[in-house]
C-alpha cells in the first residue's frame, strides 16, 4: 500500500484507490488522503491542496447531500460530449428522454453507491 497524504479538496476529482479499479471521488470542500505520488499533479492541476501537518481540518466527510451536491456542480462545468463519456466509462444507464440535470443527478447517484 502507498504512502498517504492530507489534502485539502479544491475541486472534486476521481483518484485512484487500491483494489478499486474505477477508484474513488474525493469531494470539493473536504480534507480526505490521496496516495501522495499523486499529490504534485493534483495539486499543480488545482484540485487539492497540502495540509500542515498538525492543522486541523474543516470536515472529513460531507453529509451525503452536500456531496451529492458539490458532485453535480462540479458535473455541471462539463461539456455535454464529456458527460457522454463519464456515462459510458462508468457504465451509467440513461434515457433519451433525460434532462441534463437528471444525468447528472444520475452520474452523481451511481458515484456515491460505488463508494458505499
Amino acid at each position: 500500500m502507498s504512502a498517504m497524504k492530507a489534502v485539502s479538496v479544491l475541486i472534486s476529482v476521481r483518484v485512484a484507490q487500491e483494489g478499486n479499479v474505477h477508484g474513488r471521488e474525493i469531494i470539493k470542500g473536504t480534507d480526505d488522503e490521496i496516495p501522495e505520488e499523486m499529490f504534485e499533479s493534483l495539486a499543480k492541476a488545482g484540485y487539492v491542496e497540502a495540509i500542515a501537518s498538525g492543522k486541523k481540518g474543516k470536515k472529513t466527510k460531507p453529509s451525503a447531500d452536500e456531496a451529492r451536491e458539490a458532485m453535480i456542480a462540479d458535473l455541471g462545468a462539463l461539456s455535454d460530449d464529456e458527460l457522454a463519456g463519464i456515462i459510458k466509462a462508468e457504465k451509467i444507464t440513461v434515457d433519451a428522454a433525460d434532462s441534463r440535470d437528471a444525468v447528472l443527478g444520475k452520474i452523481a447517484d451511481a458515484r456515491i453507491a460505488a463508494q458505499a
